[in-house]
């Protein structure tokens, strides 16, 4: 005896009805993103099993609320958030900063390079 993967809910398969195969495309990224919402807290597994199927299945850009990588549904207490810093400088920048330091006339292509640095910010990184 065989058991199916995934059963959906009742309450879930009843709520979305199916029109036109435009419809029935929409209705199954609804379908597999409500259903990984219900599974998100009893089974994750299952919940990023789901998502992962619906972001390569549909063309839609990803949201905020969903991990690019691990597909995992971000709340807060289960993701964390940190800075990643600058890129220190290399060896050429170091250079050009120490001639601005001592106060030598730089070019205009040494002057960009450095503003560029200093607007340079730190990126950040969630991590699951």
């Amino acid at each position: 005896m065989t058991l199916p993967l995934f059963s959906p809910p009742r309450s879930l398969a009843t709520r979305l009805p199916r029109t036109s195969v435009a419809d029935s495309i929409m209705d199954k990224d609804s379908f597999l993103k409500e259903a990984s919402l219900l599974y998100k807290d009893s089974c994750p597994e299952l919940a990023r099993f789901l998502m992962r199927n619906q972001q390569m299945d549909s063309s839609a850009a990803s949201t905020e609320a969903l991990c690019p990588f691990c597909f995992q549904w971000r709340e807060p207490d289960n993701h964390r958030v940190r800075l990643r810093p600058k890129h220190r400088p290399s060896a050429h920048l170091q250079r050009i900063l120490g001639r601005e330091a001592k106060g030598c006339r730089l070019s205009l292509a040494e002057k960009d390079t450095l503003s560029r640095f200093r607007r340079s910010s730190s990126c950040l990184v969630s991590r699951g």
